[in-house]
C-alpha cells in the first residue's frame, strides 16, 4: 500500500500522542505491549505533551499506511531556525524512504519562516542527512565531544506548491492577510493578527507559493473551508483538496 504524507496540525489530540510514542518505541526496537513497554509509552506521551504545551510553533507530519500511522516527524520553529524533536518510523518499515519523504515534506513547510533545519543525533544520522543531498553546515558536539548533538543545513527555496503554516511569523501573516483581503468577496477578510491567532490556535491554514516564492493563494479551515484565491483553477482546487484531507 502506499505511503501518503499528511500535516498534522493538532499533536495535542490523544490519538496522535500515543501513535507517536507507539511509532517512537518500535523505531527503536522496544516492545510497547508489555508492562515496561507501557510505562515508558506513557512517559513519552507525558514528554510530547509538555513540548506541544510549551511551544505554540509546532509542526508536524504524519506517513500513513491507509489509516494506519507509521512514521512521523515534529518540531518547533523558533525564529528562522527549524528544530526536529523527532523522525522516527515503524521498525518494519525502515530503509523504504519513508523518513526522506517526511523530512522534505516537514523542509518544505517550515522554508516558509525558517532559514535553517536542525535535526538531532541518532544512528546514521549523519548518512541519512548525506544520502538526503544535505550539505550539514555545523557538527554541533555535546559537552563530552563525543557525538554530535545536531546537524545543521540549508532549507531549500520553495516554489509552485501548496504548503501548510505552522508558525506565525510577522512576514507570512501579513502577506496572507493582503492575499485574503485582496480576493475575499464577503465579510470575513482577516488582518495579520487574526491570522496569527488562527495559526496559534492550530487551524489548518494552507498557502499556495508561487514561481517567485510569494504566496498568492490562501485556504483556511475554521468552521468550513475558505479559499482565497487568484482567477486559478488548479490552485483553489489544490488547497481544497489539502484542507479536505487533513489529520
Amino acid at each position: 500500500m502506499a505511503i501518503t504524507v499528511k500535516p498534522i496540525f493538532n499533536q495535542g489530540v490523544e490519538s496522535v500522542l500515543t501513535d507517536f510514542a507507539r511509532i517512537k518505541m518500535s523505531s527503536q526496537n522496544i516492545k510497547y505491549d508489555t508492562v515496561k513497554g507501557k510505562t515508558q509509552m506513557d512517559e513519552i506521551i507525558i514528554n510530547m505533551r509538555k513540548d506541544w504545551n510549551t511551544n505554540d510553533n509546532n509542526f508536524a507530519f504524519g506517513a500513513y499506511s491507509g489509516v494506519k500511522m507509521v512514521g512521523f516527524i515534529n518540531g518547533v520553529v523558533s525564529d528562522n531556525v527549524a528544530t526536529v524533536n523527532n523522525l522516527c518510523v515503524i521498525n518494519t518499515r525502515h530503509g523504504k524512504g519513508i523518513g526522506s519523504n517526511l523530512l522534505r515534506e516537514a523542509e518544505r513547510a517550515v522554508s516558509l519562516s525558517a532559514r535553517f533545519i536542525e535535526v538531532p543525533y541518532f544512528d546514521g544520522a549523519k548518512s541519512f542527512c548525506i544520502a538526503n543531498g544535505k550539505t550539514i553546515i555545523e557538527d554541533e558536539e555535546n559537552d563530552f565531544g563525543v557525538n554530535p548533538v545536531s546537524y545543521h543545513f540549508d532549507l531549500p527555496v520553495v516554489k509552485c506548491m501548496a504548503l501548510p503554516v505552522f508558525y506565525k511569523s510577522k512576514q507570512v501573516c501579513k502577506q496572507i492577510a493582503a492575499v485574503v483581503n485582496q480576493f475575499a468577496s464577503d465579510k470575513s477578510a482577516l488582518n495579520s493578527s487574526i491570522v496569527a491567532d488562527l495559526i496559534k490556535n492550530h487551524k489548518p491554514v494552507f498557502v499556495w507559493v508561487n514561481e517567485k516564492n510569494q504566496i498568492s493563494s490562501v485556504g483556511v479551515k475554521d468552521n468550513a473551508v475558505k479559499i482565497f484565491v487568484q482567477p486559478c483553477y488548479f490552485q483553489g482546487k489544490i488547497l481544497a483538496d489539502r484542507l479536505q484531507n487533513i489529520k
